[in-house]
């Protein structure tokens, strides 16, 4: 067993917004686990139904859960809220309309968790309706890498992340990168070198979820940040990216990179590659408005790209 400072083992982070339909199965598969030690952490967004009676009312009920009320700012927003309170060693992103697949679910991933070495994550499987399941590798304590997540993506995962670590790296809280937010967030955490993969199935994913593509517009003043971050990793990881990843996966890293260099008045460098600077000049000519139109597609493409994915598992 290895020894830690933290109160519990798993905090379980639920950011809520008009659930009150699907959040008390959410909820009841938490407290069916046999494994105990952990914490759940609601946070309601300014619901306009009876979401935050029912967040109450499981707070008053079990010492276990807490509730926070959130003014209405997006779900990153109230996860970053769910971190800061949180007093576990790990914590599990556990949306309000999915679940965990078994009662021994929690139980499996502390046994699993405690028979890897010391990492800042691990990136988990998930499940399906159907009990389909999808899963970044097939083999436990396979150290993840930067291919590995690239040419997954489209695929679902269930990254279980060091609280500390989390604590120092919030979620971006503005909801027009969503499509960006896992990237942003686990790309780095990639990079350090510190994450493992785990076949094991922590999330169960409902075919009576509601879509959640976001239409939000993309704001010009997070499209600096954007270019920079696609540029780095065109720079250093392109190559490596074509060869691994495929064609696919490196031309949307490097429309993105194009994309948010021509919002942020950028000059993007393109290594002398064809493809992408002949890209490049075709975007200068198109205005910003078509430009925004143009990501919004890509983060279309990106959701695709998962509903596919979930129906390839079927």
């Amino acid at each position: 067993m290895k020894s830690r400072l933290h109160d519990c083992f798993f905090s379980i982070i639920v950011p809520v917004y008009n659930r009150e339909q699907l959040l008390r199965r959410t909820l009841e598969s938490v407290l069916s686990q046999a494994y105990t030690d952990y914490e759940c952490i609601l946070i309601d967004n300014a619901s306009t139904d009876a979401t935050g009676e029912l967040c109450q009312q499981y707070a008053e009920q079990t010492p276990t859960i807490s509730t926070y009320l959130e003014s209405r700012r997006g779900v990153s927003f109230a996860r970053n809220t769910g971190i800061r309170h949180a007093k576990g060693t790990y914590c599990i992103l556990l949306d309000s309309d999915n679940t965990f697949p078994g009662p021994d679910t929690l139980q499996r991933l502390q046994e699993a968790i405690e028979s890897q070495p010391v990492s800042s994550a691990f990136f988990c499987g998930v499940q399906f309706d159907n009990q389909q399941r999808s899963a970044l590798a097939r083999t436990d304590g396979h150290r993840v890498t930067l291919q590995d997540y690239l040419h997954h993506q489209g695929g679902e995962l269930a990254p279980i992340v060091a609280t500390e670590w989390l604590k120092r790296h919030p979620f971006p809280e503005d909801e027009s990168l969503i499509a960006e937010q896992a990237d942003l967030l686990w790309i780095p955490l990639i990079q350090e070198q510190c994450v493992r993969a785990l076949s094991l199935p922590v999330i169960a994913y409902h075919s009576d979820a509601p879509d959640r593509v976001s239409q939000r517009a993309y704001h010009d003043e997070h499209a600096h940040e954007l270019a920079t971050y696609y540029q780095t990793l065109y720079t250093n990881h392109g190559q490596a990216i074509h060869d691994d990843a495929g064609i696919e996966v490196w031309m949307q890293v490097v429309l993105r990179m194009l994309l948010y260099s021509r919002l942020a008045g950028q000059t993007p460098d393109t290594q002398g590659a064809r493809i992408p600077l002949v890209l490049h000049r075709v975007l200068t000519l198109i205005p910003r408005p078509f430009v925004r139109l143009l990501l919004r597609q890509l983060k279309q493409i990106r959701y695709n790209q998962t509903q596919e994915a979930r129906l390839n598992a079927s």
